[in-house]
């Protein structure tokens, strides 16, 4: 697990997070971040050429709501 700083592309706000990579897989996955780029899992919630979206982003984006916080 490999810590790094990323800017979310959609608030602008500072992220501390984590990326790991399986070694068996080599599937990614990150922790206080999601990476919506192009050939990402999380593809579907970029807007324009966004790379990053903070946690809080994407859990205020009304398709992940949707999916994801049903209530």
């Amino acid at each position: 697990m490999k810590t790094v700083q990323i800017t979310c592309d959609r608030c602008g706000a500072e992220i501390k997070g984590t990326i790991t990579r399986c070694p068996s897989t080599g599937t990614i996955t990150t922790g206080g971040y999601y990476i919506v780029s192009e050939g990402s899992s999380w593809n579907e919630y970029q807007r324009d050429d966004e790379e990053y979206i903070c946690d809080e982003c994407m859990h205020e984006d009304p398709l992940y709501k949707k999916l994801y916080l049903q209530e």
